[in-house]
């Protein structure tokens, strides 16, 4: 059974996701691994109408390769709606 790798927190990961510039929230998030040396995440990621994906993805995957190691992202940008629960 897959889980998330001993060496990260789903929780840190996620909060500091969140915490990026331009971040309204994220949700399904999962990370695996695929090999002993490759850990994958994939997620949705908030943000607001108007914001620029390509600068806030730019800055996500940033923080993910720097801070946790994790070059293979996939991440959909959904951006923020009124009825849509944020988690933060």
């Amino acid at each position: 059974m897959e889980g998330v790798p001993t060496h990260l927190n789903a929780k840190e990961v996620g909060q500091a996701m969140a915490g990026v510039l331009g971040v309204k929230g994220i949700h399904d998030l999962h990370i695996w691994t695929i090999t002993s040396a490759l850990d994958a995440l994939s997620t949705h990621v908030v943000v607001p109408v108007g914001e620029d994906r390509d600068v806030v993805l730019g800055r996500l995957q940033s923080l993910l390769r720097d801070r946790f190691g994790i070059d293979h992202v996939t991440l959909q940008v959904v951006e923020e709606r009124s009825d849509r629960v944020q988690v933060k």
